[in-house]
């Protein structure tokens, strides 16, 4: 019952992914559902799917790694695996919006990586506490 816990997340994650970017079932990438037509018609939806679909591949292996690792009682390791995540939902962040044409953030992305420069700190110090103190 564990293994399937720990699976099932990432399988999650990859169905996801597997129907954004081969089914093109776009109402899954986020915000592109509630846009109206006249901006929907700016955004470049077979390669933002694509794109998108990639990343959630990417992740789902991320956290699959990550829980067989935990799995097997290599805490260590898996805990160093949540180091790629935050990097990844950054690239995911930033480089989603090259495929909309109007889109301008005013700013915005500065508090993005601020946000995510502050997660990948704290991510930082909790498993050098982990590692270091712990162990």
């Amino acid at each position: 019952m564990k293994a399937f816990v720990m699976i099932s997340g990432p399988l999650i994650i990859a169905l996801i992914g597997y129907l954004i970017k081969y089914k093109h079932q776009y109402w899954l990438v986020s915000g592109y559902n509630v846009m109206s037509a006249d901006d929907k018609k700016e955004v470049d939806i077979e390669n933002l799917g694509a794109f998108a679909g990639n990343m959630s591949f990417i992740i789902a292996g991320i956290l699959l790694l990550r829980n067989l690792l935990a799995y097997l009682r290599l805490n260590v390791f898996s805990a160093l695996l949540y180091f790629f995540i935050v990097p990844v939902a950054g690239y995911l962040l930033f480089h989603s919006h090259r495929f909309n044409k109007n889109a301008y953030d005013g700013g915005k992305l500065k508090g993005i990586y601020l946000l995510m420069s502050s997660l990948f700190i704290i991510l930082l110090t909790a498993i050098v506490y982990v590692v270091v103190i712990k162990l």
